[in-house]
């Protein structure tokens, strides 16, 4: 992340407050392009090893709506996560960091961050910004397209599985935005 954002490399990252998504959609867009670019066209692979890659650390203690604390100084950036009674799965894991990354690239001037389940500009720009970088609208509509093109439950599982984020994710990556372009294209 420190490397993105210190590369020099214009991002237009402002939130609007009445259309906060449209800068996580267009920042998770940069993201990739940069990575593609800076590894040789194999954005994808280092779009998962930087979300993988970031360091993550459980915390005791109860959580209220708290889902994460994110601090970026010098070279590090840790997300630190309250301990749940329940384990989150891998895929919620992976939106947790997309989300921590999306905010700190969103909020540049910023280096720490609370992740809750609010509805802020911010909070819904990086919730928007995670969705974009993990599950593409671009790449779901090309794989619902292979897979008939119908968009089900069972469509939603399978390419969630592919992609490693959950089928909450491909669904409300269709709604808000193959489904919002085809409605707007008619």
């Amino acid at each position: 992340l420190n490397h993105l954002l210190d590369s020099g490399k214009e991002v237009s990252t402002a939130v609007d407050p009445y259309r906060p998504w449209t800068a996580g959609y267009t920042g998770a867009g940069w993201v990739r392009a940069f990575l593609t670019a800076e590894r040789g066209g194999r954005g994808d692979d280092s779009v998962s090893t930087m979300v993988d890659s970031l360091e993550t650390m459980s915390v005791h203690g109860r959580a209220g709506g708290l889902e994460g604390f994110t601090v970026r100084e010098l070279d590090r950036t840790l997300l630190l996560v309250p301990e749940r009674e329940y384990a989150a799965t891998r895929a919620q894991e992976r939106f947790l960091k997309a989300r921590s990354l999306g905010a700190h690239l969103l909020g540049q001037d910023r280096t720490r961050f609370i992740l809750t389940k609010t509805h802020t500009p911010l909070q819904q720009a990086a919730r928007a910004f995670a969705a974009e970088l993990l599950a593409p609208a671009d790449v779901i509509q090309g794989m619902l397209t292979k897979l008939g093109g119908h968009a089900d439950p069972s469509a939603f599982d399978s390419i969630a599985g592919q992609l490693g984020v959950s089928p909450l994710v491909i669904q409300h990556q269709y709604e808000n935005q193959i489904a919002r372009r085809m409605a707007d294209s008619v």
